[in-house]
């Protein structure tokens, strides 16, 4: 018998009323400005830096309530929406994980529900192209964010700052988390969906209840009034994004939630977000919105998004386009989706085809499309601190438990949780007389999609028992293939898939006593020498790929 606990799990009513984004996690905090705005706007919140406004943010996923409610880790778009306390209201600062919208209404509300309507919202989409840009991202692994804490935050929409001499200046606001952007892998997401339904909101609840509490900063992009019209498109369309290197990002504060709600039932529902609660000096300009039938082109910004990117994130779009669409049982809709996308890239089109069993559509004529913007690749991002992250140390009886501690130790001091698993709970015994270590999970019990990187500490006999596990096995070649960082010590390295073992660990076979190397650190893969001593060395590697947090582009163990 399998008994769930939710911990955090909110029930409806939700902050947003049911429906779209009804299910997610909620927090309360403070933000503070880091200067006076007063040139731009005259809201009374974003003038005396260091003074705090309370906030309730609140995260969720957009599926909707299903019968068993909404998996966290399934591929969505996840609301992203900030009420601000301020001296002169509330403001509401209502947004997502991803910059642009499906439609230029700006409302999700009239697209289909994958879940519950597959066939009909990629009908939906492929008849109305303007959804295009916003698939693009849909399909990109920031669609299945690692945590809430790791996630940006976007307003969408274009807002007015308002000065008090009655100035105004269009702005377009931005979250960025100060653990770093972090997502995960199709694979990986949705073994978590079926292992912890929760994952996202039991995260952010016990980072937070662990004093870890994460924070996000605020930037803007400040557009002058007269400028509007020198960007080659509506700035208030809302399925179009401004690209940071035409108006880059301006930090003017930051939000650090450190306090769970105690009744979440009660304080969730009073919520309540509305688009329409602004304060003085903040204001929408969809009001002013012009032009909306000049600027008909709905794929030059989704080529300047696949244009973009590093080749690993094409190879995942093109795998979800694939995926997805081969779950559609109209091929009419595939085909038309296909034709869709050849508009956007030609080769992005064949792609998908070839996985569908279609053939590839006839490139248009090339239209003109916006350059490049690197700001849009995950690999531009970096991975962030590596603390609070969560490692597995695997093991078996026979581990060098000196080694094992001693590497626990330092991971912890720098706030990165790390786990024993074994083949059993309990306490293991040690390579060396009297010595033991203490078990948290058995590899029955957990998996290495619940973990961000993998530690197998040295001890002859405890690779040996872990090399005649599966489980063990499976939980070290899955983390590798979802290019997570794996340290290895010694013996231990005999876990890795045996195309890695050749491709990692020869090298640091064939070190010689002459070069004082100990450690290699390749693609996130971090082995010591066979006998080496030291740890510092293999502790600072492994701490690097931990801050690095994902190697996507690590070839298999096959080579490819």
């Amino acid at each position: 018998m399998v008994t769930e606990d939710p911990g955090p799990q909110p029930p409806a009513p939700s902050p947003t009323g049911g429906g779209v984004h009804a299910r997610g996690a909620g927090a309360h905090g403070y933000f503070e400005p880091y200067e006076p705005l007063a040139k731009y706007t005259c809201a009374d919140f974003l003038q005396e830096p260091g003074r705090r406004v309370p906030v309730f943010a609140w995260f969720s996923t957009g599926a909707g309530p299903r019968p068993r409610g909404s998996a966290d880790t399934v591929r969505d778009v996840r609301g992203f929406a900030v009420r601000f306390h301020t001296r002169e209201g509330d403001f509401d600062l209502v947004g997502s994980n991803i910059p642009v919208s499906f439609s230029r209404g700006g409302s999700h509300d009239e697209i289909p529900t994958r879940a519950s309507a597959h066939d009909t919202f990629w009908d939906f989409c492929s008849s109305r192209t303007e959804t295009t840009h916003m698939l693009m991202w849909l399909m990109s692994d920031r669609a299945i964010p690692r945590s809430y804490r790791m996630m940006p935050g976007f307003g969408v929409r274009t807002f007015r700052f308002v000065a008090a001499d009655g100035s105004a200046t269009l702005v377009k606001f931005h979250w960025r988390p100060e653990r770093g952007t972090s997502c995960l892998v199709w694979e990986e997401a949705r073994a978590i969906a079926e292992q912890d339904p929760w994952f996202h909101r039991r995260d952010l609840w016990a980072a937070i209840e662990a004093g870890d509490h994460p924070a996000w900063e605020l930037g803007v992009q400040l557009i002058r009034p007269e400028d509007e019209d020198a960007f080659g498109y509506d700035l208030l369309d809302p399925t179009k994004l401004v690209p940071e290197e035409t108006v880059p990002v301006r930090p003017i504060g930051r939000m650090v939630l450190d306090r769970n709600p105690e009744d979440f039932l009660t304080e969730t529902s009073r919520v309540a977000f509305q688009t329409a609660n602004l304060v003085p000096g903040v204001d929408s300009a969809t009001a002013t919105r012009r032009r909306e039938e000049t600027f008909s082109d709905h794929f030059g910004q989704a080529s300047m998004f696949w244009d973009s990117m590093t080749d690993w994130e094409r190879r995942h779009i093109a795998d979800a386009f694939g995926f997805e669409l081969a779950r559609v049982h109209d091929v009419a809709v595939r085909e038309r989706m296909a034709g869709n996308l050849a508009r956007v890239a030609p080769d992005l089109a064949a792609a998908v085809a070839d996985r569908l069993g279609l053939p590839a559509p006839e490139p248009p004529p090339p239209t003109w499309c916006p350059p490049p913007s690197p700001a849009l690749s995950l690999a531009a991002l970096g991975g962030g601190d590596p603390a609070t992250r969560t490692v597995a140390l695997l093991a078996a009886d026979g581990v060098d438990t000196e080694r094992a501690l001693a590497l626990r130790g330092v991971f912890e001091q720098a706030r990165v949780r790390v786990d024993v698993v074994a083949p059993r709970v309990g306490v293991l015994a040690g390579r060396e007389p009297d010595t033991a270590l203490a078990v948290d999970h058995a590899l029955a019990t957990t998996s290495s999609v619940l973990y961000d990187a993998v530690l197998v500490p040295g001890g002859e006999e405890s690779a040996a028992a872990l090399g005649r596990q599966e489980r063990a096995r499976r939980f070290v070649r899955e983390a590798f293939e979802h290019g997570k960082p794996i340290g290895v010590l010694d013996s231990g390295g005999g876990l890795l898939p045996d195309g890695a073992v050749r491709r990692y660990l020869m090298p640091v076979a064939h070190t010689t006593p002459d070069d004082p190397a100990e450690v290699l650190s390749r693609d996130g893969i971090v082995a010591t020498v066979t006998g080496g001593d030291r740890l510092d060395g293999f502790a600072e590697a492994f701490a690097a790929a931990l801050t690095a947090h994902r190697f996507p582009d690590r070839p298999p163990p096959g080579g490819r």
